[in-house]
Protein backbone atom coordinates (compact mmCIF):
# COMPACT_ATOMS: atom_id res chain seq x y z
CA UNK A 1 0.00 0.00 0.00
CA UNK A 2 1.50 3.76 -0.90
CA UNK A 3 1.71 6.52 1.64
CA UNK A 4 -1.39 8.38 0.02
CA UNK A 5 -3.32 5.10 0.19
CA UNK A 6 -2.45 4.82 3.78
CA UNK A 7 -3.40 8.52 4.27
CA UNK A 8 -6.83 7.91 2.46
CA UNK A 9 -7.81 4.86 4.53
CA UNK A 10 -6.81 7.21 7.56
CA UNK A 11 -9.38 9.62 6.95
CA UNK A 12 -11.74 6.67 6.19
CA UNK A 13 -11.37 5.05 9.29
CA UNK A 14 -11.72 9.02 11.05
CA UNK A 15 -14.96 9.53 9.51
CA UNK A 16 -16.11 5.86 10.73
CA UNK A 17 -14.84 6.97 14.47
CA UNK A 18 -12.26 4.22 14.04
CA UNK A 19 -9.23 5.61 16.35
CA UNK A 20 -8.04 1.63 16.39
CA UNK A 21 -7.59 1.40 12.63
CA UNK A 22 -5.80 4.78 12.51
CA UNK A 23 -3.69 3.81 15.69
CA UNK A 24 -2.34 0.95 13.55
CA UNK A 25 -0.88 3.32 10.70
CA UNK A 26 1.34 4.53 12.95
CA UNK A 27 5.24 3.80 14.49
CA UNK A 28 5.15 3.32 18.08
CA UNK A 29 7.44 6.73 18.99
CA UNK A 30 5.38 9.00 16.40
CA UNK A 31 5.41 12.48 16.80
CA UNK A 32 2.24 14.35 16.40
CA UNK A 33 2.54 18.45 16.47
CA UNK A 34 5.51 18.35 18.11
CA UNK A 35 6.69 21.63 16.31
CA UNK A 36 3.37 23.38 18.13
CA UNK A 37 3.95 25.35 20.71
CA UNK A 38 0.73 25.92 20.79
CA UNK A 39 -1.13 24.87 24.62
CA UNK A 40 -4.27 26.81 24.82
CA UNK A 41 -5.96 23.99 22.03
CA UNK A 42 -5.61 20.91 23.60
CA UNK A 43 -5.81 18.85 19.94
CA UNK A 44 -3.08 20.68 18.73
CA UNK A 45 -0.57 20.28 21.53
CA UNK A 46 2.59 18.50 20.82
CA UNK A 47 2.06 14.56 21.33
CA UNK A 48 4.90 11.38 20.75
CA UNK A 49 3.76 7.85 21.09
CA UNK A 50 0.47 5.79 20.75
CA UNK A 51 -0.80 6.07 23.51
CA UNK A 52 -0.25 9.94 23.65
CA UNK A 53 -1.97 10.22 19.59
CA UNK A 54 -4.74 8.05 21.71
CA UNK A 55 -5.55 11.35 23.91
CA UNK A 56 -5.84 13.64 21.31
CA UNK A 57 -8.65 12.46 19.81
CA UNK A 58 -9.99 11.69 23.12
CA UNK A 59 -9.35 15.91 23.68
CA UNK A 60 -11.51 16.19 20.29
CA UNK A 61 -14.73 15.36 22.03
CA UNK A 62 -15.77 18.95 22.27
CA UNK A 63 -15.73 19.08 18.51
CA UNK A 64 -18.54 18.02 16.56
CA UNK A 65 -16.97 17.55 12.52
CA UNK A 66 -19.86 18.74 10.13
CA UNK A 67 -17.59 18.69 7.80
CA UNK A 68 -13.93 16.92 7.11
CA UNK A 69 -13.44 17.06 3.20
CA UNK A 70 -9.77 16.09 1.98
CA UNK A 71 -10.00 17.65 -1.08
CA UNK A 72 -6.46 17.39 -2.56
CA UNK A 73 -3.41 14.56 -1.16
CA UNK A 74 0.14 15.73 -2.74
CA UNK A 75 2.45 12.78 -2.57
CA UNK A 76 6.46 13.29 -2.73
CA UNK A 77 9.11 10.76 -1.21
CA UNK A 78 8.19 9.92 2.10
CA UNK A 79 5.89 12.71 2.68
CA UNK A 80 2.15 13.55 2.28
CA UNK A 81 0.34 16.91 2.11
CA UNK A 82 -3.84 16.77 2.74
CA UNK A 83 -5.14 19.85 1.86
CA UNK A 84 -8.77 19.83 4.01
CA UNK A 85 -12.07 21.58 4.09
CA UNK A 86 -13.30 21.41 8.20
CA UNK A 87 -16.40 23.11 9.14
CA UNK A 88 -16.53 22.65 13.17
CA UNK A 89 -19.25 22.65 15.61
CA UNK A 90 -17.54 23.74 19.39
CA UNK A 91 -19.80 22.08 21.80
CA UNK A 92 -19.58 23.98 24.98
CA UNK A 93 -20.38 27.30 22.81
CA UNK A 94 -22.45 25.86 19.98
CA UNK A 95 -20.64 28.22 17.37
CA UNK A 96 -19.24 26.84 14.03
CA UNK A 97 -16.20 27.30 12.79
CA UNK A 98 -14.78 27.13 9.29
CA UNK A 99 -11.45 26.44 8.07
CA UNK A 100 -11.28 26.28 4.50
CA UNK A 101 -7.49 25.60 4.36
CA UNK A 102 -6.44 23.21 7.12
CA UNK A 103 -4.14 20.61 6.22
CA UNK A 104 -2.23 17.80 7.43
CA UNK A 105 1.63 16.76 6.56
CA UNK A 106 2.27 13.26 7.07
CA UNK A 107 5.63 11.46 7.07
CA UNK A 108 6.35 8.13 6.88
CA UNK A 109 9.03 6.10 7.92
CA UNK A 110 10.71 3.39 5.96
CA UNK A 111 8.26 0.31 6.72
CA UNK A 112 5.18 2.61 5.52
CA UNK A 113 4.05 3.51 9.02
CA UNK A 114 3.32 7.18 9.74
CA UNK A 115 6.33 8.77 11.95
CA UNK A 116 5.33 12.08 11.77
CA UNK A 117 2.29 14.34 11.70
CA UNK A 118 1.70 18.27 12.03
CA UNK A 119 -1.28 19.65 11.30
CA UNK A 120 -1.29 23.34 9.15
CA UNK A 121 -4.36 25.16 10.22
CA UNK A 122 -5.41 28.56 11.12
CA UNK A 123 -3.90 28.01 15.26
CA UNK A 124 -5.58 31.86 15.81
CA UNK A 125 -8.98 30.64 15.62
CA UNK A 126 -8.81 27.46 16.88
CA UNK A 127 -7.93 29.66 19.97
CA UNK A 128 -10.37 32.01 19.33
CA UNK A 129 -12.77 28.70 19.26
CA UNK A 130 -11.17 27.30 22.31
CA UNK A 131 -11.89 31.16 24.18
CA UNK A 132 -15.55 31.01 22.62
CA UNK A 133 -15.10 33.70 20.56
Amino acid sequence: MSNLDTVRRTYEAFGRGDVTAILDTLDESVRWDTDSSLTEVPWLKPRRGKTEVAEFFQSLEPLEFDRFEPRRLFEEGDQVFALITLEVTYKPTGKKYFFPNHAHLWRFGPFGQVIDLQHVTDTHLWVRLVRGE
